[in-house]
């Protein structure tokens, strides 16, 4: 019987990773062919950043620190170019969202949109050391939410709630998990397998104290931002955004944020050798 080529792929992905070449192939391909061949999307993003310039300059004046001009500066060269080196910015990937030089925990009221199966909850717990006074945790997909529901089980102050984060109450379509496997993509798709409900933060958290937001929601944070913008205008948390799911989460999220919120500082932090795990921190003055 011949072998389907996607067959053929899958074998050949599974010896590249029993010899640990991996890694080795992954540089070879970011490093070197795709600095000789730039993809489509390299293209695209380099004519995205030469055309929102002067908003690039607005985001890099008003950064907090020199740490986060250059880690803004890597992020972008890197995306259109891959002639900068991400390790060079490379931050614990234990701190994302916890960055130690950014952040300091004080008995938050901690909103995480992305909980996918309790990671943030974990590190969470580590970095605060126990000490919070609620955690609101947001999680659409299926798969994840049951296992999230396991590792959060027992934890007093953590509420859950199967419901994506976005700017209106709505239910949209999903592209989720698969064969019973948790998924860290899951995201909100016009070409999803299931269908989700979504809602306001300020509409379920309303009457909530809130200090600190987190989004990693795969491009729908800037949807997110403004139906949280009640509660950010009123109670001005602490905010870790993913900024790194498109060239325009890139350059509109940091805008957007630096123009509404002058009580600000702003950070930029990366955890991760390719261009994913890039996060805006706000912190209020």
């Amino acid at each position: 019987m011949f072998e389907t080529r996607d067959a053929k792929f899958r074998r050949l992905a599974n010896v590249i990773r029993k010899l640990h070449l991996d890694k080795p192939i992954f540089y070879v391909y970011i490093y070197i062919v795709e600095r000789i061949w730039p993809s489509q999307l390299m293209k695209r993003e380099r004519e995205f950043y030469n055309e929102n310039r002067e908003k690039i300059n607005y985001i890099i004046d008003n950064l907090a620190d020199e740490l986060s001009k250059n880690t803004y500066n890597t992020c972008l060269e890197f995306r259109t170019t891959r002639k900068r080196y991400m390790n060079s910015i490379k931050r614990e990937a234990r701190e994302q969202y916890f960055s130690s030089d950014v952040v300091s925990l004080d008995n938050e009221s901690f909103v995480d949109c992305g909980a996918y199966t309790g990671d943030t909850l974990k590190e969470f717990l580590y970095h605060s050391k126990g000490v919070f006074n609620n955690y609101y945790a947001f999680e659409p997909d299926k798969k994840n939410y049951a296992i999230l529901e396991k590792n959060a089980k027992g934890i007093n102050g953590v509420e859950l709630f199967n419901i994506g984060c976005s700017n209106r109450r709505d239910e949209l379509c999903f592209e989720g998990s698969s064969d019973g496997v948790s998924n860290s993509g899951a995201r909100i798709s016009e070409n999803g397998n299931e269908v989700i409900k979504v809602n306001r933060i300020d509409n379920m958290l309303e009457s909530k104290r809130v200090t600190f937001i987190k989004m990693d929601i795969e491009g729908e944070e800037k949807n997110a931002l403004e139906g949280a913008w009640g509660i950010i205008e009123s109670q001005r948390p602490k905010l870790a955004i993913c900024i790194y799911h498109s060239h325009e989460d890139m350059v509109n999220i940091p805008y957007d944020l630096m123009q509404k919120l002058n009580d600000y500082r702003f950070f930029i932090r990366h955890y991760n050798i390719d261009k994913i795990e890039t996060v805006l921190y706000g912190i209020p003055y």
